[in-house]
């Protein structure tokens, strides 16, 4: 369960408990130009609509020595700190994993600079065994694989322990949801059960018991 990043999750939540959200294994083949080849612009958030939680962070592990020719991981530094207007807020709550338009999408970006906001690109090359932590509401995305071997990298998406399930409506008007909620026991009332250990296993303190949901 590595409790080394676990701890640092915690002091970075601010939260005396944590527990994994979810995990993804992500691969770049090289030269690759299948669905996630480039990475839009997103912030995690977006996608955390049924979370209560403000405070959940995540951890990008590359597997190997990661550099910019390989489409590793680039965020929009301090982007989680931005005023929150209109356009800001659209930017971050929209689920541009996969973007239809990436030239669009960093237009959207870079017009911002009018009011403004730093647009600062930064590339996050990291040798394997380093890890990145980033805010919610860090715009971050990826380029393509340029290199010669596969880019691989691990998310892991902690809460902390006060994150319940929240009722939330999508941009299409229908209920949100998130893709563990089925799978997840339920609550009292019906509700998703982040807390469920099987599924979302509490990894800080080490020897953290099953929190009753």
């Amino acid at each position: 369960s590595f409790p080394a990043l676990a701890r640092i999750a915690a002091l970075l939540a601010g939260s005396r408990r944590l527990r994994i959200f979810n995990t993804a294994l992500i691969r770049k083949r090289p030269g690759s130009a299948e669905q996630y080849a480039q990475v839009g612009w997103h912030c995690d958030r977006a996608y955390w609509a049924t979370c209560s939680s403000e405070r959940m962070t995540t951890a990008w592990v590359p597997l190997q020595d990661t550099t910019v020719s390989m489409g590793t991981l680039a965020v929009l530094s301090g982007s989680h700190t931005w005023p929150d207007t209109d356009e800001v807020r659209a930017l971050r709550t929209a689920k541009t994993f996969i973007a239809e338009d990436h030239d669009a999408l960093w237009s959207r970006l870079e017009s911002l600079r009018s009011d403004g906001v730093t647009v600062d690109v930064r590339q996050i090359e990291l040798k394997r065994g380093q890890v990145s932590f980033h805010h919610p509401l860090t715009l971050h995305g990826s380029g393509v694989n340029l290199a010669t071997t596969s880019r691989n990298a691990i998310s892991v998406h902690y809460q902390d322990g006060a994150n319940r399930y929240q009722p939330a409506t999508g941009a299409d008007g229908a209920p949100a949801t998130y893709v563990h909620d089925p799978f997840v026991r339920r609550r009292p009332n019906g509700d998703p059960d982040y807390a469920d250990p099987e599924v979302c296993p509490p990894v800080w303190p080490p020897t953290a018991p099953s929190w009753p949901g």
